[in-house]
């Protein structure tokens, strides 16, 4: 084991813990996506105020600055029961800004309206992009474990290695 270690093999256990949180984050989007899909009603929110925050960003080695605008929307919708459930909704650099006033369509959990997405299937393909880069990063983590075992393998049998193997085994 020494030898594996000695060699890198560390560093599939690092990426390991990255698959690790990655499956963490996509076992909580999955199970909102879940309820979402198991539960989902259809509700029609009403933009009632906008707010834009512009983010200047000045980036290493770049000329030049980059404006990130940050759009803060409140919106509200009534669910079949008759609850009003208010909420806001944080975008970036959105190419078309609703007017107050406005509808656009969001999906609730009927059992608990305060879970909810503005963008309907939005859950669901973020736990699909965190399964995928936890399935990428599983790849490394094997491909490594294989690279560094080799390593070790080629290194323990080494002539100076049996030799001193030997050498310790006798004394």
């Amino acid at each position: 084991m020494g030898h594996y270690l000695n060699a890198g093999g560390a560093a599939p256990l690092v990426v390991l813990v990255i698959v690790l949180a990655a499956e963490i984050g996509a076992s909580f989007y999955g199970a909102t996506a879940s309820q979402l899909d198991r539960e989902g009603v259809m509700a029609q929110a009403t933009v009632l105020s906008i707010e834009q925050e512009v983010e200047v960003q000045r980036r290493p080695g770049q000329i030049g600055e980059i404006e990130i605008v940050h759009t803060y929307i409140d919106y509200e919708f009534q669910t079949k029961a008759g609850e009003i459930v208010q909420d806001q909704s944080k975008s970036q650099n959105l190419s078309q800004i609703p007017d107050v006033g406005s509808f656009f369509t969001v999906r609730y959990a009927r059992s608990d309206p305060s879970v909810h997405e503005t963008r309907v299937g939005h859950f669901q393909s973020n736990t699909d992009a965190l399964h995928w880069i936890s399935l990428f990063f599983a790849g490394v983590s094997l491909l490594c474990v294989a690279v560094f075992f080799k390593i070790a393998v080629r290194n323990y049998r080494r002539p100076e290695e049996r030799r001193h193997r030997a050498e310790a085994s006798q004394a």
